[in-house]
């Protein structure tokens, strides 16, 4: 994951909008890829979510944070909640993902 930013998306499977992102999260990760790693980090067991995490998405890395170590460091609110990382790990941008459109990404990463 180095050399590039990050965007983070906390998920949580019975959350309707954090499933609807699924095609956004996916298109951000592809169109992006040169210069921007997306990961989705959802707080629940494997079993809840390996279908939907390891098979929906295409193109962004799946984490699990059953612990809540992730959602606690960055007092994660409520979900879907994301946060945009620099190469060298500072927050750029967080808040809710749907709020976050391309333009926004290309001027923080420019």
């Amino acid at each position: 994951l180095k050399g590039k930013a990050l965007l983070v998306e906390f998920f949580h499977s019975a959350n309707t909008q954090c499933r609807e992102r699924v095609e956004e999260v996916n298109r951000l990760a592809h169109t992006y890829n040169n210069i921007l790693n997306v990961a989705v980090v959802a707080r629940e067991p494997v079993e809840q979510v390996v279908d939907i995490l390891l098979h929906q998405y295409q193109y962004a890395y799946v984490a699990l944070d059953e612990q809540g170590a992730l959602f606690a460091q960055y007092e994660v609110p409520h979900v879907p909640y994301a946060l945009l990382l620099s190469e060298r790990g500072e927050v750029l941008w967080l808040g809710n993902p749907t709020h976050l459109k391309a333009e926004t990404i290309e001027q923080l990463l420019d």
